[in-house]
């Protein structure tokens, strides 16, 4: 090969060797060009899913998120922007779940001071119950942020729990900490009582008693830091303690209400009725305390009282104070009504029942509470006048229209009550226990009136609603018996009826006769008997009331029940017992029946002829 040759070739390896590293730096070039266009099409993205988010497009906003961390998949805060949507999610799996939490971490300890990202790191630690990483998180906090006080007591806090599991130096931590605090906020009792609790994990009462007799020495003036140590001093049950720090702040603040407040709760403690009496009623009447925090002390102090008919002048007095220095308070004379109701005193309840809803009528619990005692009072035509108020301020709730529907009844104007429940919306009848009361409520009425076909369809869909109407139930099988029409369903709505409410004599009377219709005359005399022994048993059972069931109360004219059968039951008991053999028996129902329906010329016709007659 020539020397020419040899020149030529080297000179062409070195043009290839240089073509190939112009081409390695070139594809270097490129990639980095790459990296860097994917990263600012990732903050692009990123931007977009922002605005995303603040427009409410909660789905774009998180496919965006996805998007953006494709695109830069080592960015923590986009990564920790999606992993905080995946923490929410309930379709999170457990390894989705386990990359999200240290996303979550990763972002933090790229801004470790900002406290935001710290709360959501703390949050997914204290949901995941790393106690550790709860320490960790508020410790480089503090670290950065010793300004935030509220930084310092978190990590305390954290500290006393890591010390509950074992751990003393995180103990000793956690008291540094409170004693840093400290020093620089002489007779703070917010952050002296935190300590205290520390210590009280540890129930070490010497060390408590040190602490509060250094609280007091740095501000033995401060109206807080006697209370604090007063109620401090009676939780350890050290009377004579807790009384000087309490007569210390009373002293200081004579007229403070929170003061009388602290007191009253002390005296409560320790069954001094008499002390806790005289403060409650000096706070009731303290000039720097708000209608709010007097009316919850009202309210605590009447729930204690309500049992004792001998607590009751104290009440009154309570109430009437009250009353006097806040006269137009609705829910106050709404509390005092409630309390006359659970008394027995049903004239005095609606009298404050009536006062708050004159002072504020938007208040439905207490429209239901004052209709009740007015339909117990058999007051219909109040009862119909404020129904129909009531139902004017709260169209979508049945139970008034009910309520003056029964009125209506109750005054015999069935049409009228019909075209009432006929103007009631759809959106109250959106709850089927209550329209489930409404349509056998219409079926009683189209039986009232003559319809029984109509009454039937009535019931039927009451029961549809709500299988356990033991009302329509009853009805339903009653009218049927009557009519000897779909014995056996009727007797299974009997049974049901029964077994809803097996003391009612009303439903155990339609039972019987629905057996007697059947011809199972054993069957119906042993249901005959227990309607008839039942009434012994009957203490006050509303004969007409329409509580429908446990979860919807509707307030209807109601009548003391009888404590005696009526002349009903007993025809129907005559017939049942003449049917079995009891003929003597039978012709006593039937006269006691006449006795009490004189006017029923079939009843009285048997009781003579002393036999049966069929209808």
């Amino acid at each position: 090969m020539t020397q020419g040759i040899r020149l030529f070739l080297a000179a062409s390896a070195l043009a290839f060797l240089g073509l190939t590293l112009w081409a390695k730096r070139s594809d270097a070039t490129s990639r980095e060009a790459e990296a860097e266009r994917r990263l600012t099409k990732a903050a692009y993205i990123y931007v977009e899913a922002a605005n995303a988010f603040a427009a409410e497009r909660y789905d774009d906003y998180y496919m965006l998120l996805r998007r953006a961390r494709a695109l830069s998949p080592e960015d923590p805060f986009i990564a920790g922007e999606m992993a905080e949507m995946d923490m929410l999610s309930p379709l999170t799996d457990s390894v989705t779940g386990r990359r999200a939490y240290a996303d979550i971490r990763r972002r933090f300890l790229a801004a470790p001071s900002d406290l935001r990202l710290a709360g959501v790191y703390a949050r997914a630690a204290n949901d995941a119950g790393n106690i550790d990483d709860l320490v960790e998180v508020w410790s480089i906090l503090d670290s950065l942020r010793p300004e935030r006080s509220d930084v310092s007591l978190n990590l305390a806090s954290i500290l006393v729990v890591k010390s509950l599991r074992g751990d003393t130096s995180a103990f000793d931590r956690a008291i540094g900490i409170y004693d840093r605090l400290l020093a620089g906020l002489p007779g703070d009792a917010g952050i002296t009582s935190q300590k205290i609790r520390a210590y009280s994990a540890r129930k070490d009462t010497s060390a408590i008693v040190q602490e509060l007799s250094r609280l007091v020495a740095s501000a033995p003036d401060n109206i807080e830091v006697n209370l604090y140590t007063g109620e401090t001093y009676a939780a350890l049950s050290m009377a004579d303690s807790a009384m000087k720090y309490l007569d210390r702040a009373l002293a200081l603040e004579p007229e403070s209400g929170r003061v009388f407040i602290t007191r009253a709760r002390y005296f409560e403690k320790t069954v001094d009725s008499e002390a806790f009496d005289r403060e409650v009623f000096n706070a009731l009447a303290a000039s720097d305390l708000d209608f709010e925090p007097k009316f919850e002390l009202l309210v605590h102090y009447v729930q204690g009282l309500f049992g004792e008919a001998s607590n009751r002048p104290r009440v009154d007095a309570m109430f009437e104070r009250l009353l006097e220095l806040n006269p137009g308070e609705a829910r106050l004379h709404a509390l005092y009504g409630a309390y006359e109701e659970t008394q027995g005193n049903r004239a005095a309840a609606r009298e404050q029942y009536s006062y708050s809803l004159d002072l504020d009528p938007m208040q439905s619990e207490i429209w239901m509470g004052y209709l009740r005692l007015l339909s117990l009072d058999n007051e219909e035509d109040l009862v119909l006048e404020s129904s129909r108020r009531a139902a004017r301020l709260f169209p979508e709730e049945l139970t008034y229209t009910l309520a003056a529907a029964g009125a209506l009844i109750f005054r015999d104007e069935r049409e009228a009550a019909l075209a009432l429940l006929d103007s009631v919306s759809d959106e109250a009848l959106a709850d089927p226990i209550r329209a489930s009361q409404y349509h056998a409520t219409r079926g009683d009425l189209q039986e009232a009136l003559g319809r029984r076909d109509s009454a039937y369809k009535e019931y039927t869909r009451a029961i549809e609603l709500n299988p356990r109407n033991a009302m329509a139930m009853n009805n339903m099988a009653y009218f049927m018996a009557l009519d000897s029409v779909n014995l056996d369903l009727a007797r299974t709505y009997a049974t049901m009826a029964v077994s809803e409410e097996p003391e009612n004599p009303t439903f155990l009377d339609t039972h019987a006769w629905v057996e007697f219709r059947r011809k199972e005359f054993g069957e119906a005399k042993r249901l005959i008997d227990l309607a008839l022994s039942a009434y012994n048993r009957q203490d006050s059972l509303p004969a007409d009331t329409a509580i429908a069931d446990s979860e919807a109360e509707v307030i209807e004219v109601v009548t003391e029940t009888p404590m005696e059968p009526t002349g009903e039951i007993y025809d129907h008991a005559g017939d049942i017992y003449f049917w079995n053999g009891l003929h003597r028996e039978a012709v006593e129902f039937w006269e006691k029946a006449a006795l009490l329906m004189p006017e029923d010329e079939k009843i009285k016709k048997k009781a003579k002829f002393k036999t049966y007659f069929f209808e």
